[in-house]
């Protein structure tokens, strides 16, 4: 059964990133989230078949069955990781719940989908734009305060000490990040970013955000010298042979990524944190 659990929830999250590419390649366009996703280039709506994660970009090798121009790899990428979010939320509930808690398992991998997928949409609009628009910000210290108490169904003493601690923490994380945006002009680091960090603080507590924060600077700090030191590969895309030294990274995505990797391991140290 848990084997079921696990392989539905992974499905979830295929699901969940197509729909995430969705906000994303239409957020502040004017465009609504209704209507069938189309082509960019032809404008020509798209089957059900063409609709399939990971398996219509595959079948189609990352062309367009219309005009057959090239389809963004960001497609298959964002799918592939909010599977893998998924699917990690969901091994971690089975561990972190004993057999038959079934709907709990259930209310762990929807609100820790929620609340990942939400940060993922604001590191791919970031890598896209390099801007963490302030509406995505909110939304996120929303749905990171909100979880805490769907997912235990309950609003009493725990959970209130528990907000706290993460508006105490959001707080202590932001004044870090407000300081050094103040101070360097925005050269160093964004005001979004120290918004974000304000909502990682309150999802995961101090002491997990700043896991979180040296997950982030430290693949961040080794990714931007990778792609300094391959910045003349031919193999290297065009629109990655741009960064130097004073080149300005997107650091959300890093942000992102310590800040879900730091929940995993939050939850298998304290299962009862949110």
């Amino acid at each position: 059964m848990e084997t079921i659990f696990i392989i539905a929830a992974t499905l979830l999250g295929l699901a969940a990133g197509s729909f995430l590419n969705v906000v994303v390649l239409r957020y502040n366009t004017g465009m609504t989230l209704k209507g069938r996703s189309m082509c960019l280039s032809c404008r020509r709506q798209l089957t059900w078949p063409e609709l399939v994660p990971v398996w219509s970009f595959v079948k189609q090798k990352g062309r367009c069955r219309g005009c057959d121009s090239k389809i963004s790899a960001q497609y298959i990428a964002v799918e592939v990781v909010t599977a893998l979010v998924f699917l990690a939320i969901a091994i971690l509930a089975s561990s972190v719940y004993t057999a038959g808690e079934y709907f709990q398992e259930i209310r762990y991998v929807l609100w820790g989908g929620i609340v990942a997928s939400t940060l993922l949409v604001i590191a791919v609009y970031d890598l896209r734009h390099k801007i963490i628009p302030d509406e995505l910000a909110y939304i996120f210290m929303a749905v990171a305060t909100l979880s805490i108490f769907v997912v235990h169904l309950n609003v009493g003493l725990r959970e209130l000490i528990w907000v706290l601690h993460g508006l105490y923490s959001g707080a202590i994380l932001f004044g870090i990040f407000w300081a050094i945006w103040h101070f360097s002009d925005g050269r160093l680091m964004g005001f979004g970013d120290a918004k974000l960090v304000f909502g990682i603080g309150l999802w995961l507590g101090l002491k997990a955000s700043l896991i979180a924060l040296l997950i982030a600077f430290v693949v961040g700090a080794m990714v931007g010298l990778i792609l300094i030191a391959l910045k003349n590969h031919k193999n290297l895309p065009h629109y990655l042979r741009v960064y130097t030294l004073k080149s300005e990274l997107p650091f959300a995505p890093f942000l992102a990524l310590g800040a879900i990797v730091s929940f995993i391991l939050l939850g298998y140290a304290t299962p009862i944190a949110f």
